[in-house]
């Protein structure tokens, strides 16, 4: 699952985060997102992570059907010590790929999503 980030300026300052995701079945659902990196990953402190879960639940039968899954994240105050924001995306926490976004004209930083599957 790629992940497609943005971010919007507020007019106090703080940043809107928004995550959209394609699940590829009807077995997988919107978990929470928050900030920080997941537990077994470490960040540079000039980084602002995101972390969206992905629930899955295995049935007998998973409709083969698209599922979009949309996150927010509101009011994040970014510091001027960051100079990225990276976003993972989080099944049973491994792996499975990396998409780079381009700089988004509200947000000075570049944005980077990791994806992470089981």
């Amino acid at each position: 699952m790629k992940p497609r980030v943005s971010a919007t300026r507020r007019s106090d300052g703080t940043y809107d985060f928004t995550v959209d995701l394609l699940a590829p079945n009807l077995c997988y659902s919107q978990g929470l997102a928050s900030l920080g990196p997941p537990k077994s990953v470490k960040v540079v402190p000039e980084i602002l992570a995101i972390t969206v879960t992905v629930n899955y639940s295995e049935a007998e039968i998973c409709a083969l059907s698209m599922r979009p899954l949309h996150y927010e994240l509101n009011g994040v105050k970014v510091t001027s010590d960051k100079q990225a924001v990276t976003v993972f995306v989080v099944i049973h926490g491994q792996k499975s790929g990396t998409d780079v976004l381009s700089e988004s004209a509200s947000l000075p930083l570049p944005i980077l999503a990791v994806g992470l599957v089981d």
